[in-house]
């Protein structure tokens, strides 16, 4: 976990060089430049930076689960922003189901990334809430 965590920073700390390699994007930090970057397979740099979003994403989504599905029923808003990505996902299937969520909800593409990775992961691995409460 502390290997994928440094992945994540080292990923993000790349950003203004990978700024620079991406073709102009509307609105950087978007559904869509994180999209573009994931299929950017031609480029190390961009993948990096893709998986490094999405690393730390997952892993702050399967916290929040870990917090709230204890303390909240199943529909309550907080349950926005957990998901099980990260315990259920590997790496590849969690870029891979970010891309088939975009392409499958093309009108999500303007909004902020890390509400469209909510979306996509809270889709695919839902937090379940605790059973019994």
């Amino acid at each position: 976990m502390r290997k994928a965590l440094l992945v994540g920073v080292a990923a993000l700390s790349v950003l203004s060089a990978l700024t620079a390699h991406a073709e102009p994007i509307a609105n950087e930090r978007s559904v869509q430049w994180l999209y573009h970057l994931c299929k950017d397979y031609s480029s190390t740099t961009a993948q990096e930076v893709c998986e490094g979003y999405i690393d730390g994403s997952t892993q702050i989504m399967q916290m929040n689960c870990e917090i709230v599905r204890y303390r909240v029923p199943a529909d309550d808003p907080l349950m926005l922003g957990t998901s099980n990505a990260w315990a259920y996902g590997e790496a590849g299937a969690r870029k891979r189901a970010f891309i088939d969520w975009v392409e499958k909800n093309p009108q999500h593409r303007d909004q902020p990334l890390t509400k469209g990775l909510w979306e996509a992961f809270g889709e695919k691995w839902p937090c379940e809430p605790r059973r019994g409460k």
